[in-house]
């Protein structure tokens, strides 16, 4: 089952072993796709002012970090969707 797939089915609250982590990795997993779009819009609005190379690789690498971990909530979002 894909990650889309199971949200659609969670949210319908059928098959739902733990309701209460799926509604809060749901939540922490649109969080963090959002800070981790931010955090690259600020890498390239640092780079495109002329800030140098080094802060916008910093912002972008940073980014990585976020979205890293909504990968980690989509897995246990589809974990918790029998």
């Amino acid at each position: 089952m894909g990650l889309i797939e199971a949200i659609i089915v969670g949210l319908q609250f059928k098959r739902l072993e733990r309701p209460l982590v799926f509604i809060t990795m749901l939540f922490a997993l649109v969080c963090f796709v959002a800070i981790g779009i931010v955090i690259v819009l600020a890498g390239i609005e640092l780079l495109s002012s002329e800030k140098g190379f080094l802060p916008a690789l910093g912002a972008v690498l940073l980014s990585f970090l976020f979205f890293g971990l909504s990968a980690v909530c989509g897995h246990f979002v589809k974990k918790s969707v029998q």
